[in-house]
């Protein structure tokens, strides 16, 4: 016997239960149903397409979904990987609450940056209709 066998016959125990497939996968363009585990899972929204150093910001173009000021990003590249909350969005030096796919837009972040880095949304800062 080893080391953590007690000679006592072991419970079975029931096999964990796999999340259906209607929770992982969504229809095209449809958010993800609240409480679904799709709807826990970060959403690709964009990638880094240029940073400046001395301001500390990066241009994203955004190409799945939306971004508000509040979001809670992820950027993750061959050297990144942070968290942060985007305080500041700009589009055309110009401040915006929204950016929507499609847009360039500006923010201040954290720490340096690479072009082609990831960026996923983990919270939205208010409920998308």
């Amino acid at each position: 016997m080893g080391a953590f066998e007690t000679g006592a016959p072991s419970a079975k125990r029931p096999a964990a239960a796999s999340p259906s497939p209607e929770a992982l996968t969504t229809r095209a363009g449809a958010p993800p149903a609240p409480g679904s585990i799709a709807a826990s899972l970060p959403l690709r929204i964009g990638v880094v397409t240029h940073y400046y150093s001395r301001p500390h910001a990066a241009v994203l173009r955004l190409e799945a979904a939306e971004l508000c000021s509040g979001d809670t990003i992820h950027v993750r590249g061959h050297t990144t990987d942070f968290y942060q909350r985007v305080e500041h969005l700009e589009h055309n030096h110009a401040p915006v609450e929204r950016a929507v796919p499609g847009d360039d837009v500006a923010i201040q972040v954290s720490q340096r940056v690479r072009e082609g880095d990831e960026v996923f949304r983990l919270t939205a800062a208010v409920e998308r209709p």
